[in-house]
């Protein structure tokens, strides 16, 4: 039997309403090449779990990783010390399990571009975001066809996880500071971006679903402190790479400290005077023009 091409990573928690669609998306791909699916989940209490049984049961392709304790809030995390090291496949596609793959030939078009493209290290589709009011958005249509590191570091998160798929064995260990923060995905496809370059593939891949067992959601529910959070993230990555991306960095930090003050001035939620003197200090005058015309706006239309 042939070593697997792609490994399938799939992790899951509490996701019963969810995880057929997944792995239905996962069974349905058409490839030239063999694939291995790989599933974590973390004792989840919903039933998920009966339902990945019942999948790896007809289908030797799948290899299950079912936890009976929360290994979470242990400190240890289903695709880093369970998939990864396990993974055989030369290339990862990630895909969590409240998500789903709607094209049959997603990976055979990502792996053709991998295979012929030997300076990309993770490439992207487009994908179909639904949130909680079942309103569709098609994101990333106006991203360039090539980004890279400069762009994550700038951009921040918009590569939705469940559209990618990169060369395995590019991180051999995650950097202590990946596990004080809970962006793994992003963080993920930074590390992964010091390696080579990023392509967009024009092709809707994959659903991502917003609801409340979601990772978005939970950041919606304090988007202040989120930002707070990511500020101090960015901060290590610049420590990281030695200032190599500084101006990358401070711009997304100065975007960020803008978005704290706006939400800031129109929830009526006190706002960090320390903050607020470093956003007006390296704020450059397009930023502060747009600021000021969205807070002008906002006091004279109450």
């Amino acid at each position: 039997m042939r070593e697997p091409l792609v490994t399938i990573a799939c992790i899951t928690y509490n996701h019963a309403k969810y995880i057929r669609d997944a792995i239905e998306g996962f069974l349905m791909q058409k490839t030239t090449f063999p694939i291995e699916i790989r599933i974590f989940d973390d004792a989840s209490t919903d039933g998920t779990q009966e339902i990945i049984k019942e999948y790896a049961e007809k289908d030797d392709r799948i290899i299950t990783f079912l936890m009976t304790e929360n290994q979470w809030s242990k400190g240890k995390y289903g695709l880093i010390d369970w998939i990864f090291p396990s993974a055989k496949g030369k290339y990862i596609a990630l895909c969590e399990g409240d998500d789903y793959w709607t094209d049959p030939y997603k990976l055979q078009k990502q792996v053709d571009f991998l295979e012929a493209n030997k300076d990309y290290v993770l490439v992207y589709g487009l994908t179909k975001e639904i949130d909680l009011n079942g309103t569709e958005t098609i994101t990333n249509i106006n991203d360039k066809d090539t980004t890279g590191i400069e762009e994550l570091l700038e951009r921040g998160w918009f590569i939705r996880t469940g559209s990618i798929m990169f060369r395995n064995n590019l991180i051999t260990q995650f950097p202590e500071w990946y596990f004080n923060f809970k962006y793994g995905d992003y963080m993920l496809q930074v590390l992964l971006a010091q390696y080579g370059k990023i392509k967009k593939l024009d092709f809707i891949s994959s659903v991502y679903r917003k609801h409340p067992g979601g990772i978005s959601n939970e950041f919606s529910k304090n988007t202040i402190n989120f930002r707070y959070d990511n500020i101090s993230l960015l901060k290590v990555l610049d420590k990281y790479f030695n200032s190599r991306y500084k101006k990358y960095i401070n711009k997304h930090i100065r975007n960020l400290y803008a978005r704290i003050l706006i939400i800031s001035i129109s929830s009526k939620i006190p706002m960090n005077y320390g903050d607020l003197l470093n956003l007006i200090i390296k704020m450059n005058k397009k930023m502060f023009v747009v600021w000021s015309i969205k807070f002008m706006l906002k006091k004279f239309l109450k």
